[in-house]
């Protein structure tokens, strides 16, 4: 159980890595697989906060990734892109 929670929390920063390189993402998930991640984020997120928005969730997901070292040596841009990514996929995967 928590690798699989690792692997889906992981998920969204492997699809921002070809963003740092300034390439087109690899279609190595599908967009079910996406969401699932996506979802498992939120699930994590919502476990202290119930009543989280997408914005709290992301910000969560964010400092998690941070504490991680995720970000370290990349531009703010890099940040802020991923921050965007997550925002959307919790729309798109109709998660908010």
């Amino acid at each position: 159980m928590k690798t699989a929670l690792v692997a889906a929390l992981a998920v969204p920063l492997f699809i921002a890595l070809p963003v740092v390189a300034q390439a087109d993402p690899p279609h190595i998930f599908t967009p079910q697989q996406q969401c699932e991640a996506t979802k498992a984020v939120v699930d994590m997120e919502r476990k202290t906060n119930p009543h989280a928005t997408p914005q709290q969730i992301t910000d969560g997901y964010m400092a998690f990734l941070d504490k991680k070292g995720a970000f370290k040596g990349l531009p703010q841009a890099t940040r802020d892109r991923q921050r965007q990514f997550i925002l959307d996929q919790i729309a798109s995967c109709h998660l908010a």
